[in-house]
């Protein structure tokens, strides 16, 4: 409704702007040479006399063309500023309460990690939230430019006024005071009108200053030997013109005045508040997006630590396989070494994807917009445990050990089984053999996993949707001989 007031008043409004402009000057117009007049002395000194009439009018087209050209753009700007400034406080108050149940959202799915419905809700709070700050800060920017029209208005007002000698006092000199004073003083206490209302009427003046006065001043220049009726007349419509004249001018300079005095004022505090409120939206929203990076870098991360598990799982097992076999050929151990290196590769390309994911800027980004994308990072981060450097000396690899062991069952088993002589009586069993139900020395114990496989780590239990659908773990288990 107020924009559809604004349309109708503007409409209005533009039939008087358009008058006013193609007006023509009034004194260049309308005003005789003094050498015209000088033979005619008895009309022509009344004529001559009535040349402040003439100036006032030129005074009165000023004064409508600066309200039509400067002041009423400058009260237009005015109008959409305050308009704007309506619509940026309902804004205001929406995205306040995006953020409200945006945060809401966010602390949900930090509280209920696992609820299905809480991740949709907050990423329909985003949305809102994002949609709301961006139709703000298009009303800022529409703001401001609104302010940088208003600012080239008002420095074109000031430019102006000068000609005019300033804010006019609408007397004009001495005829012009008489006339207002004729006319009667204005009521006491009255407001000063507006542009439009002054504009029309200063109008119907300076349509008798250009029309009847006009004609009647062509007249007189073209017919000579009518001359006298023709100054009579025009003197007596310059009587008749001269109180609305003084009037108009009075009228129009108080709105000339009232005008200037709104379109110089300035708020500088408001002008700032806008600029930091613009500043502070277009924080957020780079928040937002950050927050989405962030969210794509421990995503791919992730995804490349699943994928690193399951090469990793395989290559255990292939390695495991190939210290339990029998036959030690130089064909094995490349194949176990090329094994154990393809596994030095997947540490350092796990250790790149658990840098990128133990990045300290990054986890704060997931704890403050994707709370559950930061659980998913801690169980990828218990899958590879960061590994502390070998010391020197240390002690040999528990699958060296098994090697050896493995090597030294075939000879064990091909040493001769005569006991000793000072070994009790043949019907008892050496020392040295394990009993019937021991294991082989070649084989570990049933209970023992083989020293390949790490037990299993204390990391959380897997979020829903933590994996990929061909990334969850698998659990390998070797079943020794006997079992």
């Amino acid at each position: 409704e107020e924009e559809e007031a604004l349309e109708a008043e503007a409409a209005s409004q533009e039939g008087l702007l358009q008058e006013v402009r193609l007006l023509g000057p009034v004194q260049a117009s309308l005003q005789l040479e003094s050498d015209a007049i000088a033979a005619l002395q008895p009309q022509c000194a009344r004529l001559i006399g009535e040349e402040e009439t003439f100036v006032g009018a030129a005074r009165l087209q000023q004064q409508c063309l600066l309200a039509t050209q400067t002041l009423l753009p400058a009260r237009r700007a005015s109008l959409e500023r305050r308009r704007l400034e309506a619509e940026i406080t309902a804004l205001e108050v929406r995205a306040g309460e995006a953020e409200q149940a945006y945060r809401a959202a966010v602390a949900a799915v930090r509280d209920s990690p696992d609820d299905a419905a809480a991740l949709p809700a907050r990423d329909g709070a985003a949305a809102t939230y994002a949609t709301v700050l961006a139709a703000l800060r298009l009303k800022l920017e529409a703001r401001r430019t609104g302010s940088l029209k208003a600012a080239a208005a008002k420095a074109e007002l000031e430019a102006a006024l000068p000609a005019l000698g300033g804010l006019p006092s609408c007397q004009g000199g001495p005829p012009l005071a008489a006339a207002a004073h004729e006319a009667g003083p204005a009521p006491a206490g009255e407001p000063a009108p507006s542009i439009p209302e002054a504009l029309g009427e200063a109008l119907p003046v300076l349509r008798a200053m250009l029309g009847q006065v006009g004609e009647a001043n062509r007249e007189t220049q073209e017919a000579m030997a009518t001359l006298r009726r023709a100054l009579d007349r025009e003197l007596e419509l310059l009587a008749a013109v001269k109180g609305p004249l003084a009037v108009a001018t009075a009228r129009c300079g108080a709105a000339l005045s009232a005008g200037a005095s709104e379109a110089l004022s300035g708020d500088a505090e408001a002008e700032l508040a806008m600029a930091q409120q613009h500043a502070s939206v277009v924080d957020q929203e780079e928040r937002l997006a950050a927050g989405a990076k962030v969210l794509a870098e421990a995503t791919a991360a992730m995804q490349r630590l699943a994928s690193l598990s399951e090469q990793k799982l395989s290559l255990e097992d292939e390695i495991d396989g190939l210290r339990r076999g029998e036959d030690l050929t130089e064909a094995v151990e490349a194949r176990r070494a090329a094994a154990v290196a393809q596994m030095d590769a997947l540490a350092a390309e796990a250790a790149l994807a658990r840098a990128t994911l133990s990045d300290p800027a990054l986890r704060k980004g997931l704890q403050a917009h994707y709370p559950e994308a930061a659980c998913k990072g801690d169980f990828f981060l218990g899958l590879w445990p960061e590994e502390a450097p070998a010391e020197e000396g240390a002690p040999p690899c528990p699958a060296d050990e098994d090697d050896s062991t493995d090597a030294a069952a075939p000879q064990e088993s091909e040493a001769p089984s005569m006991p000793p002589p000072s070994t009790p009586p043949p019907s008892m069993p050496p020392p040295s053999m394990p009993p019937p139900s021991t294991p082989p020395p070649s084989m570990p114990p049933p209970s023992t996993p083989p020293p390949s496989i790490p037990p299993p780590s204390a990391s959380p239990p897997p979020m829903e949707g933590a994996f990929p659908p061909d990334a969850a773990p698998t659990v390998h288990a070797t079943v020794t001989e006997g079992e």
